[in-house]
Parts: structure tokens; C-alpha cells; sequence
């Protein structure tokens, strides 16, 4: 069976990895390559945000939390590990749903008072999966070139450009607006910061879902990403040195070690945001079968294996 992925970000490559498994012929087609797509700029902390609907994202994150939790123990290789850290609030709040899901990993704690900075009302510590984005996604990456699979960068304007395979799978995140002509979708910049480690080991993240003054501080080996941004309705992805500014101002009183950070990079990603992911099938003007697979707003990553693990069953008729 001939099928063609449209999309080489997080969720296209994951989907086409487990649709190649079943011994299809995989194309990927992408106006981007991985390294160029917003998931190369996401903090990539597991955690749902921003997206839709309930049952189905704790199913899907709890899919792919066990995926990320055998990565982190058994391929170093794909750049992901169990981070700790604090997630806090300036307002009393309940623990988000997801925590729950959390429980095999490690317990999910209240923050005392003088563990959470100043003007912090509430918080909890907990551990999840951290994947360094650059690195899962060449992982990914060199996974399917080992099967043989390659990526064709192109911009199509419609999805029946992709030809006539036996299935199209549609994973082009903001791009579907256009290529699905799908109204309900719509944009939200994020922006973040990245800049060298002064020795930061525990993640921070502030309970907000939408805002344009997000902040979060997520440690890597060699690097922090400080976030952040959630601008509705924007798609532009020009890095703005007055954003920069105040991501680092926010992130510097959460944590004074970042007052002489050097600033690494300032990079900006569309988070494709619906009230609903779209993940179902339809057939395409020219008659060809197409899954769609978009709109996982800020959790694309988290979602990333559960959302392909379905795609596999909505196909598997066809396959």
C-alpha cells in the first residue's frame, strides 16, 4: 500500500514511523523540513495545552507518556528524559486533570510557601518526560531514512496535489487552514528564548493557558529554553526584540542565575490550536481516502504517538 504523509513535523514523522511499521511505502511531503517546523522550536515538556477534546487527549497523552518513558530509559539516542520540577500559580487553582497520569512516574507533591518564588500562591512538584526537539527529531528523522522512507520539501496548495496513492494522511499542522480548508483553525504564537545553562537543573512552569506573558524555564544540558508566548490569532513567526526582552525579565525573577544568561537564540512557532484535534477520515475531491491528523494546538508532542496510534486503526481497513 502506497501512502503519502503530508507534514515532517513531530506528528507527521511519528504518524509515517508507525504507518511504515504496518509495511506500507511511506512519502513524506513538506513544505518545511523537521529542523525547520515549529516542533523544532518546542519546549517539549510533556504536558497537554491547548487542546481538545478532554477524554481524547488524556487517552492520547497517556499513549504516548509510555512511549517517551521507554525513551528516556532505553535510547539515549533520542534526546528525552524525566525531568523534575515545579508547577506553580499566582491564584488558587485545582491540579490540572492530566496529573493523574502522572502517578506511575513519581508522586505529584504540593509546594510549600518558600519552595515557589515570590508572588506564588500555589504549586506542585512532579516529574515528566523533557525531549530536546532538535535531537528527537533527527532521531525520528533517521529512523524512517533507515527504511527507506524520504522527505520531499514542496508547498502543495491542496491536499489532491499529493497525487493518488492509495491513502493520503494529513499531518500539516497550521498548514491545514488552508490545505483542508478548515475555518476552525486558527493560529497562536509562541515565543521563547534560548540561552546558555548557568547550571539550572529543575524545570519551572507557570499555570497559565493563555497569555502573551507565559513563563516557564526549561533546562537542558548545554541550554535553557525560557518561555514564553500564546498570542492568539498571530502568524507571524519574526522574532521581536521587545518579546525577547520581557520573556527574559519574567524568567530572571523566577530565577536570578539567568541575569547574565547568554542569549543563545530567540525562536518563534505556530501552534495550530482547534477546538477539537481533527483526527478522521474523508475523502478528498479526487475520490483518494485522507486521515487527517491536526490540530493538537500546544501539545503536539505529547500527543504525538496516541494521535498516530489511531491514525493506524481509522487506516487499518484500508491497509
Amino acid at each position: 500500500m502506497k501512502i503519502t504523509v503530508v507534514g515532517a513535523g513531530v506528528i507527521g514523522l511519528t504518524t509515517a514511523l508507525r504507518l511504515k511499521e504496518t509495511g506500507a511505502e511511506i512519502s513524506i511531503i513538506a513544505s518545511e523540513l523537521p529542523r525547520q517546523t515549529s516542533s523544532a522550536v518546542a519546549a517539549a515538556l510533556w504536558g497537554p495545552f491547548r487542546a481538545g477534546p478532554t477524554g481524547d487527549v488524556a487517552r492520547w497523552s497517556s499513549h504516548s507518556l509510555r512511549v517517551f518513558r521507554h525513551l528516556a530509559e532505553h535510547v539515549p539516542a533520542a534526546g528525552v528524559r524525566i525531568s523534575s520540577g515545579i508547577q506553580a500559580a499566582r491564584r488558587t487553582v485545582s491540579p490540572p486533570a492530566w496529573h493523574e497520569l502522572l502517578n506511575e512516574l513519581a508522586e505529584w507533591t504540593p509546594c510549600a510557601a518558600q519552595d515557589m518564588p515570590q508572588g506564588f500562591v500555589m504549586g506542585w512538584r512532579y516529574s515528566t518526560p523533557m525531549i530536546e526537539m532538535p535531537t528527537y527529531l533527527s532521531y525520528l528523522e533517521n529512523l524512517l531514512s533507515a527504511t527507506g522512507t524520504k522527505i520531499e520539501q514542496a508547498t502543495l496548495t491542496s491536499l489532491e496535489e499529493a497525487g493518488r496513492p492509495d491513502l493520503v494522511v494529513n499531518c500539516s499542522g497550521y498548514g491545514a487552514a488552508e490545505l483542508a480548508v478548515d475555518p476552525l483553525l486558527h493560529a497562536v504564537r509562541g515565543d521563547h528564548l534560548v540561552v546558555e545553562n548557568p547550571g539550572i537543573t529543575d524545570f519551572f512552569s507557570e499555570d497559565r493557558e493563555s497569555s502573551d506573558r507565559l513563563t516557564a524555564i526549561y533546562p537542558h544540558k548545554k541550554t535553557v529554553i525560557l518561555s514564553g508566548t500564546a498570542i492568539d490569532g498571530v502568524r507571524d513567526r519574526t522574532p521581536d526584540s521587545a518579546i525577547g526582552k520581557a520573556i527574559l525579565a519574567r524568567c530572571r525573577e523566577i530565577d536570578p542565575r539567568l541575569g547574565d544568561a547568554f542569549i543563545v537564540d530567540h525562536q518563534v512557532g505556530i501552534r495550530p490550536v482547534r477546538p477539537t484535534v481533527r483526527l478522521e477520515i474523508d475523502r478528498l475531491a479526487n475520490n483518494v481516502p485522507c486521515v487527517h491528523n491536526y490540530g493538537h494546538g500546544g501539545a503536539g508532542v505529547t500527543l504525538s504517538w496516541g494521535c498516530a496510534e489511531d491514525v493506524l486503526r481509522i487506516a487499518q481497513p484500508l491497509l
